[in-house]
């Protein structure tokens, strides 16, 4: 479901993308793991991370923006719960953190839950790249 649901984000399918993300992830909260080479929190956290953007992207439509004030309001709150239960899962994940950053300070949702860490004007990292203290070997020399 998180293959599909991925693809479908891919192709602007969002309402077919969410209903998949979401299926996905009551699959994975149930013990529906499909996957052994990763733990467990790992995948919760891909799964948030995913559904968080699904949400995000549909709360950037001109429907949902110009439409009814709480929709759009309970839309962008879901995504940043979403993202900040993907940072928290994984504190490592720096693939959702890219996009939640644009929603801004999550911790105005979910008191505790990590910051984004990426700053404006970098490229989203791939899945399962490094976390940002890999990018810089020395961070106490300054650039």
């Amino acid at each position: 479901r998180m293959e599909l649901a991925r693809l479908l984000l891919d192709s602007d399918r969002l309402a077919e993308a969410e209903d998949h993300a979401r299926e996905a992830l009551d699959q994975l909260k149930t013990g529906g793991q499909w996957v052994d080479d990763l733990p467990e929190n790992v995948v919760l956290s891909i799964a948030h991370g995913l559904l968080a953007e699904v949400l995000r992207r549909k709360a950037d439509e001109d429907d949902v923006i110009f439409g009814d004030p709480d929709t759009f309001h309970a839309m962008v709150n879901e995504a940043k719960e979403n993202f900040a239960r993907a940072a928290e899962l994984d504190p490592n994940e720096t693939y959702g953190s890219y996009y939640a950053f644009f929603l801004g300070d999550l911790q105005s949702v979910v008191p505790g839950s990590a910051s984004p860490r990426r700053q404006l004007g970098q490229e989203p990292p791939a899945i399962g790249s490094a976390p940002d203290e890999a990018l810089d070997p020395d961070p106490s020399e300054p650039d």
